[in-house]
């Protein structure tokens, strides 16, 4: 299975919708309006990965939001 680092992770949790097409055309749409690079390559290698998992492995993730995460502004 794919490995997503907690960053990764936390992407996943916030956008994550029902189906692993959804999840991705979210990050697609976000894509589109991030103006901070390190998050913008953060969506882009989250997106990578995810393209490369199945179905069963993206429903299997364990996507709880890292409460220690946080985005500067």
């Amino acid at each position: 299975m794919m490995m997503f680092n907690v960053e990764e992770q936390n992407i996943l949790a916030v956008l994550h919708a029902e189906t692993r097409e959804a999840t991705i055309a979210d990050i697609r749409m976000v894509l589109d309006n991030i103006d901070d690079l390190e998050l913008e390559e953060v969506c882009r290698h989250t997106l990578n990965k995810l393209m490369k998992i199945s179905d069963e492995e993206y429903a299997a993730l364990d996507l709880e939001v890292d409460e220690g995460f946080a985005y500067e502004e």
